[in-house]
């Protein structure tokens, strides 16, 4: 997936997905997954069958060319992980009444450190806080993905828990309030 990218932020388009993208999502997990500790990546028949699940599904496009994706569950979804497990247990310990899990973001190499990944977010945000309180995710602590923990830190997302998953790996999980609604100590 070479694409030349010295564009400005302007020509980053999100859109909501549509079936003939999930064969280029698969393929751009498949590149920015391929860390031999991550869990293994999703097939176009996991991904197919995960569509009803998800309340946000956003593709990024560059000159009309797939560069990056977003998904994410809310409370109510029936999906089930270790992770997102772990976010609900936090959901009802800080009673929050609506939650977004965002479950994958993968932007292709070339793509990165250009705003593709702010523009996925930033789509999620305005989409999302009126119905709900809380964008949550979740990455790997150890190895740390330091570059998505430095993006989180600058977006003023907070870490509020470090759990080790059944794949033994330490996990951080961030929230970032969308209404100001205090969190219980």
């Amino acid at each position: 997936m070479n694409i030349q990218l010295k564009m400005p932020e302007k020509d980053i388009i999100i859109r909501q997905y549509n079936k003939s993208d999930i064969k280029t999502v698969v393929k751009i997990i498949k590149e920015s997954y391929e860390d031999p500790l991550n869990i293994s990546p999703r097939s176009k028949k996991e991904i197919e069958a995960l569509l009803p699940e998800f309340v946000n599904f956003w593709i990024a496009s560059i000159r009309g060319k797939v560069v990056g994706f977003l998904t994410a569950f809310d409370n109510k979804s029936k999906y089930s992980s270790p992770w997102f497990d772990k976010t609900k247990e936090l959901a009802s310990k800080y009673d929050w009444n609506s939650f977004l899990y965002i479950d994958t973001v993968a932007v292709i190499t070339n793509a990165r450190r250009k705003g593709v990944l702010s523009k996925l977010i930033n789509k999620l945000i305005e989409k999302s806080k009126e119905n709900y309180y809380i964008i949550t995710f979740d990455t790997r602590a150890t190895p740390p993905n330091k570059a998505i923990i430095q993006y989180a830190n600058k977006k003023k997302f907070k870490k509020i828990k470090t759990f080790t998953a059944p794949n033994k790996i330490k996990y951080h999980i961030y929230i970032l309030p969308l209404k100001n609604k205090m969190l219980k100590s």
